[in-house]
């Protein structure tokens, strides 16, 4: 209630009242008698649509960067519209101005949102969705637009305090469906007319923190004056548990004789394991109490599936060198079927093998690889029974071999490898 239409004090507490979207609401007079009637009088009524409330958990909202004007957002939670007013100069050169709806994203995810208006206070001005790795104005990001022409930019800040690059045009007219997708350092973005069906407009490799964050934001072009621009069925989905991803250079081989650490400019951080080219091959099994072996520890979840990958190179990376690109893969506790497989201190294990032909034909650098091609029906995913810390084991079978990267991936990775098997270029980034 209010004195004056201006000032106004909640009466009581909020209600939760469960009626159908079409209802009536007006004004009404009761005596609290049978026998009399009551009269009284009204004016300045009005009545109108619910334009919107404070913008639900878990987001919040900011100016970034310089804007000029406080921008500001609210949402209709019987619409689900997010409407947000926003200035700023742009998001392009090497600092930012726009007002962000957002939320933390952590690791890989997806946003979608469609667009519905975009306010034409500049033929630049932006309606858009962004990953963005800080709330600093010349963070790392990637943006997918929607501007007053219906054109839609897609632009990245590769690193922080870059330029911004305009990378390609979509023309997605309003109402406009966006979706921006990070997978590691990749994203991702497509615009839709329905929600159903995607169109790519672009793809991009960015570094950026695992700890992100993902919105919705505006921008007018301007620093005087205010764009209102409305979005509604906005979606963040992260995406499942990430990849397991361990580096030669996160394990060193110190205390591991027949393991040496070298410097390669083409491994992450330019750090490879190699084992000596001794000329000459282990048994045919896995050995139960091995001398020249590696174990890395690892976080993994209870339950879920893994896909293991290696990326493995012969001494020398060409096809002479079949002898020499071999590997056991044990764990301490994995699962297959509810049973333990390929466990530490025994004669089993996975038998992991370069080349993928009994000539060595595609030896030729670096590989991916996660079975040997005469043994195609061996279990190369696993799962384990408890969250936390594992250990994986990498024997040597056949000495010559290099090991830089494993992988055990449970979504990105779990149909395909993360590279090809030979001349391989590819470092999955953690």
């Amino acid at each position: 209630m209010s004195a004056d239409g201006s000032s106004w004090t909640q009466v009581g507490g909020q209600l939760t009242l469960a009626i159908n979207a079409t209802a009536y609401f007006g004004l009404a007079v009761t005596s609290h008698d049978p026998t009399q009637r009551n009269t009284s009088t009204f004016d300045n009524v009005s009545i109108g649509p619910v334009t919107g409330g404070q913008i639900p958990s878990p987001w919040v909202q900011t100016d970034v960067g310089a804007t000029g004007v406080a921008g500001s957002a609210t949402y209709a939670s019987g619409t689900g519209t997010f409407t947000v007013k926003g200035a700023g100069a742009d998001v392009w050169g090497t600092q930012d101005g726009f007002h962000f709806v957002y939320q933390p994203l952590n690791g890989d995810g997806t946003i979608v949102a469609r667009v519905t208006h975009v306010d034409p206070t500049s033929s630049y001005a932006k309606a858009a969705i962004m990953i963005r790795e800080t709330l600093h104005d010349n963070s790392a990001h990637v943006i997918l637009d929607l501007k007053p022409d219906n054109g839609n930019e897609f632009m990245r800040r590769p690193t922080t305090g870059a330029a911004t690059e305009w990378l390609a045009n979509g023309a997605q007219a309003a109402p406009a469906w966006l979706k921006l997708t990070r997978s590691g350092s990749t994203f991702t973005g497509y615009t839709s007319a329905d929600g159903q069906s995607w169109t790519q407009v672009g793809q991009t490799t960015v570094t950026m923190s695992t700890n992100a964050y993902v919105g919705i934001l505006v921008c007018a072009i301007s620093t005087t004056q205010l764009n209102t621009s409305t979005f509604d069925n906005v979606t963040v989905t992260p995406a499942g548990p990430g990849n397991i991803v361990i580096y030669a250079s996160d394990i060193g081989a110190s205390s591991h004789p027949g393991w040496n650490v070298t410097s390669d400019p083409t491994s992450p951080n330019q750090i490879k394991l190699v084992t000596p080219d001794n000329g000459w091959a282990s048994t045919d099994v896995p050995l139960a109490s091995p001398t020249t072996y590696i174990d890395a520890t690892f976080n993994a979840n209870a339950g879920t599936s893994y896909r293991l990958w290696l990326r493995l190179q012969a001494t020398p990376a060409t096809p002479t060198a079949k002898y020499n690109d071999s590997v056991w893969v044990q764990f301490s506790d994995a699962l297959s079927g509810g049973s333990s497989i390929y466990p530490l201190n025994s004669t089993s294990g996975l038998n992991v093998n370069l080349a993928t032909d009994a000539g060595a034909t595609s030896l030729d650098r670096w590989g991916w690889a996660n079975t040997a091609y005469w043994l195609p029906s061996q279990t190369t995913a696993f799962t384990f029974a408890t969250s936390g810390t594992h250990t994986i084991r990498i024997q040597i079978r056949e000495d010559g071999v290099q090991l830089d990267q494993i992988v055990l991936s449970p979504v990105q990775y779990y149909n395909n490898a993360p590279g090809g098997p030979t001349n391989d270029s590819t470092i999955v980034q953690k």
